[in-house]
Formats: C-alpha cells, sequence, structure tokens
C-alpha cells in the first residue's frame, strides 16, 4: 500500500488507498495507544525528507593538531532509511610518512561512534574509515597534520615563583616592572659594579706575510728597472 520513488533530485512517496486515520483507531484498538502508527508516520516523513545524495557513512577529525593534543575521530552510519545505527563496526586505520599503520576499532556511544587515538608526533597522516552493513561496504579516506609545540606560546606570562628562586639560589635581586626604579637605583649605587676592559695581544712576524715581502720585491724590482732605463738614456 505504501510506495517510495527515488530519483537524483527527490524523493516521493505514495499511499495507496483512504481513510489512513483508521489505521490509527486500529493501532489504539489492538495496543492502546497510537506508538506504531507514529512511528511508521515519523519515519516515512522522515525518509523523505532527507536529500536523496546524503552519505550513508561519515568520518570527521580536525584537520590540524598539536603535539600534545589528542586526536580525536567521530563517525556516523545510516540505514537506507536515513537513521543513526551502531549495529556494525567500524575499523580505522593510519598511516604516517614512512608507511608505518596502525588499526583501531571505534567506540559505540548513544548511536554513534567515537575514537581517541591519542597524541602523535608532528607530521602528516592519512587515514581510512571502513564499516560493512547488510551487503554494503562503505569507506571514507581522509588527512590530517600534527604541529610541534612551540613551548613559549604554551606558557607565555612570567613565572614568578621561579625568579623567586633563582633570587634566593643565587644571592641576587628580583625586580618586578613597577620597581623598575629601584633598579636603576641599585645599580648606580651599588659599589661593586665596575666596568670591566679586556685587553688582547696578538703579534705577527713580518716574514710571515708573503704578500708583503712580493709587494716589495715589486717595488724593488721596478725602481731598479727604471733607474737602468732612464741611465742609460
Amino acid at each position: 500500500l505504501i510506495t517510495f520513488f527515488n530519483n537524483l533530485e527527490y524523493k516521493t512517496g505514495l499511499i495507496a488507498g483512504e481513510g489512513i486515520w483508521r489505521w490509527k483507531i486500529y493501532d489504539y484498538k489492538l495496543n492502546g495507544d497510537n506508538l506504531l502508527f507514529n512511528e511508521l508516520i515519523n519515519k516515512i516523513i522522515q525518509y523523505l525528507s532527507v536529500e536523496a545524495k546524503k552519505q550513508q557513512f561519515y568520518v570527521h577529525t580536525q584537520k590540524n593538531y598539536s603535539e600534545n593534543e589528542q586526536i580525536i575521530f567521530s563517525a556516523e552510519v545510516y540505514n537506507k532509511s536515513y537513521e543513526l545505527i551502531d549495529d556494525p563496526e567500524i575499523f580505522l586505520e593510519i598511516t604516517d610518512k614512512k608507511g608505518h599503520k596502525l588499526n583501531y576499532n571505534f567506540v559505540k556511544s548513544n548511536k554513534k561512534y567515537r575514537l581517541n587515538v591519542g597524541e602523535f608526533n608532528s607530521g602528516i597522516y592519512k587515514y581510512t574509515a571502513n564499516v560493512e552493513y547488510g551487503n554494503e561496504k562503505y569507506s571514507q579516506k581522509g588527512v590530517f597534520s600534527v604541529s610541534p609545540v612551540n613551548i613559549e606560546y604554551m606558557k607565555s606570562s612570567s613565572d614568578y615563583h621561579l625568579l623567586y628562586q633563582i633570587d634566593r639560589q643565587t644571592g641576587g635581586k628580583f625586580y618586578t616592572f613597577n620597581e623598575i626604579e629601584n633598579l636603576k637605583n641599585d645599580i648606580l649605587t651599588n659599589t661593586t659594579i665596575k666596568s670591566t676592559v679586556y685587553k688582547d695581544n696578538n703579534y705577527i712576524s713580518l716574514i710571515n706575510l708573503k704578500w708583503l715581502f712580493i709587494v716589495i720585491l715589486l717595488l724593488l724590482s721596478t725602481e731598479w728597472l727604471l733607474r737602468k732605463y732612464f741611465g742609460s738614456i
């Protein structure tokens, strides 16, 4: 009595009969409520309202993680009526740039799936998720990257406790920004602070400077040639 038609643009449903309200009354007569009738109508509406091109298998994760982040995947599987199901097992394979492979199984959670694979080293990773439901096999592939952690960005504020510890252990002094004038006065009045001059003397023998010897030889040779030339004129 109920027929569905499906093309690339939309879906159509046809009930080949009349007096469907009688079904609701008869459901109440048999069961004392209208749960079965309401469920039937709701599923018909749900099936017809979803897009015809909707996928039946989804896998999602972030595109980029940091090395100190937990890498989390989520997945959804729909039956042909586009209802969420969690009957089949979902398998995940992660491959790094060297070709090493890691295999995981998703965990079922309230009609959906979730998987935490932990922390990864920096690099580019490919993943392939597979699920088999009924006589159909579905697969989804993707890529995510893991970036190295910049420790300076993780803690941008000053560690006052550490600075105080260094102060006590080294006999130094610690100043905050509001005490900058105290730092200036302490430097000017501290008699132990003196300028230090370093002197470094290097001696090089002229005989080791071959280029200087060649220049002197050329000058002497030029002088001798000039004297001989002009003396003969």
